[in-house]
């Protein structure tokens, strides 16, 4: 392949490791916000055997 042929290819897989990036941010919001979920969901059920 000559360099006039790589450089869409290059381009193109610059694109897909930003969106990777973006993917992988993403799911760590994702788990955070998840994990502070849970986090509340067990505090309510703890309080609530407490209060019975």
């Amino acid at each position: 392949m000559t360099c006039a042929e790589l450089e869409p290819l290059i381009c193109l897989a610059d694109q897909i490791s930003a969106l990777a990036m973006i993917a992988r941010d993403l799911a760590e919001r994702l788990n955070d916000a998840a994990g502070a979920c849970i986090d509340k969901a067990m505090a309510a059920a703890k309080a609530r055997k407490a209060a019975a």
